[in-house]
């Protein structure tokens, strides 16, 4: 692909990019970590693509974590995790259970609702990444919410369907949000 291509496809996407970074590497800062997904994207022979891009973007993640890992000392690690494993200092007793929720997710559910309401992927795009029939994501979305209600249900919080979208996108980790 030629540059111009690439980077008519970087412009398209690095809103997209630097979001899924900054709530996937939250102690990573984003704008590196993007850069270093188009980077890793570059090197690909074929032209890019959503597939690729989240392949680069999981890729770039792991490396933002390791690189965040040799370079603290283990006393420090040690203080990462007892902070991580807490709530979030600004956490209401809902939002606290609501995240235990999204945990208690299969993998498949959480990564789809993450792709579609945290990343803000459309269907269309979701069905790019996963290689999926386009006509199954919305149903495959509206079935992920329903098992985060009756989640959310277990631990006393009743969700209707309206609400459950903008509940789930609100417990987004960080600021950043996708432009078009």
């Amino acid at each position: 692909m030629s540059t111009e291509g690439f980077d008519e496809f970087r412009a398209r996407y690095e809103s997209l990019v630097v979001t899924a970074c900054e709530w996937r590497a939250i102690q990573a800062n984003p704008y590196t970590t993007a850069d270093d997904v188009f980077a890793r994207l570059a090197r690909h022979r074929s032209a890019p693509s959503l597939r690729l891009l989240y392949s680069s973007l999981q890729d770039a993640v792991l490396h933002a974590y390791t690189s965040q890992a040799g370079s603290q000392s283990f006393l420090d690690k040690m203080r990462g995790v007892q902070q991580e494993l807490s709530n979030r200092p600004h956490d209401t007793p809902r939002e606290a259970a609501l995240r235990l929720a999204i945990s208690s997710l299969k993998g498949t559910d959480r990564d789809l609702l993450q792709l579609a309401l945290w990343d803000g992927l459309t269907p269309s795009e979701i069905a790019e990444v996963r290689r999926w029939e386009p006509d199954t994501v919305s149903t495959r979305i509206v079935q992920a919410l329903g098992r985060f209600a009756t989640l959310a249900a277990k631990r006393s919080i009743q969700l209707d369907a309206v609400e459950l979208p903008a509940t789930f996108r609100a417990l987004k980790p960080g600021t950043h949000t996708r432009g078009e």
